[in-house]
């Protein structure tokens, strides 16, 4: 597959701002992913938009994962002390792999490859 140099570095920015939001300044590599998306052109780059769209879903989802799960949890669990232990639990463990995940994207895009999970 030939790509162009433009589909090939909005794909690979768009991984590299979905790293920034979970690993850097979260928050702000979202609005970055928001501002890739925005300025991306409507049609043409179907490899590109695949990229972006994933990258932008993925961050939602981890939001949620990070965010709403280890409250529900705190709010669900008793016992303080247990609550604790479960949700580092789960947020490093789902954190880890958001990241994985991430970087295995950013490395398909590197190789010209359509992302995991369209």
């Amino acid at each position: 597959m030939t790509l162009t140099d433009t589909e090939q570095t909005l794909a690979k920015q768009a991984w590299a701002a979905y790293l920034v939001n979970l690993l850097l300044l979260p928050g702000a590599g979202f609005f970055a992913l928001l501002w890739l998306y925005w300025r991306a052109p409507e049609h043409g780059a179907p490899y590109a938009l695949s990229h972006l769209s994933v990258a932008i879903k993925l961050s939602l989802a981890a939001g949620l994962g990070l965010l709403l799960v280890p409250a529900l949890l705190w709010l669900s669990l008793r016992d303080a002390q247990s609550a604790v232990v479960v949700i580092l639990l789960w947020w490093v463990s789902c954190h880890a792999g958001l990241v994985l995940f991430g970087a295995l994207n950013l490395s398909r895009s590197m190789s010209e490859r359509w992302p995991l999970w369209r």
